[in-house]
């Protein structure tokens, strides 16, 4: 399954985009009311395809880099 065609997917991605500071597993679970296994799974597969990464408080939308280069042409 594409992790972008998930639901749960969709609504971490979105979870934290819209979020100010780091989410925890057990925020995100309560906030797109779905079992937490469901959010592990997703978590996973979103951490490996380099989408999410795990910081010290939670979880965070990984960085787009930036690339100075293509910019200066």
């Amino acid at each position: 399954m594409d992790v972008m065609k998930d639901e749960v997917s969709e609504g971490i991605l979105s979870e934290l985009r819209n979020s100010p500071s780091p989410l925890r597993l057990d925020e995100l679970r309560q906030r797109l009311r779905v079992r937490k296994q469901r959010v592990v799974e997703a978590l996973k597969k979103l951490t490996e395809s380099n989408c999410v990464r795990r910081s010290g408080e939670g979880f965070v939308q990984a960085q787009i880099p930036f690339d100075e280069e293509r910019n200066r042409r």
